[in-house]
């Protein structure tokens, strides 16, 4: 679709978010700043477990009764399913199995960032 888009972008181009611009020639510069504009004053952290995090973090993001979802896990009523998706998500040696399955399963999970 950038390459779709790219040849409409005429000279004078500007991109504006709020009182915030930038005059704009490719398509890729306006994505770059839309998307470097958005993460203003956002923080990002990546833990691997809810052990790593400080009480205050771990409160505001998971313990609070206020803000927290909790959802309900539904268990597949098949064993093989279980330990087969199991064995391509958590495996050692199948990193391409991994993806592949995350690429072809992913807009199916609703992450809460």
């Amino acid at each position: 679709y950038s390459r779709q888009i790219e040849g409409k972008i005429g000279v004078g181009a500007r991109m504006e978010r709020g009182e915030r611009g930038l005059a704009v020639s490719r398509f890729r510069t306006a994505m770059d700043w839309l998307l470097a504009d958005a993460r203003r004053g956002v923080e990002i952290q990546r833990y691997k477990g809810l052990g790593e995090m400080n009480p205050e973090q771990l409160w505001e993001t998971t313990m609070n009764p206020e803000t927290r979802r909790v959802l309900p896990l539904q268990p597949a009523t098949e064993r093989a399913t279980v330990h087969a998706v199991f064995s391509r998500l958590m495996g050692k040696n199948e990193a391409a199995a991994r993806r592949e399955w995350m690429e072809l399963h992913g807009a199916e999970v609703d992450v809460d960032i």
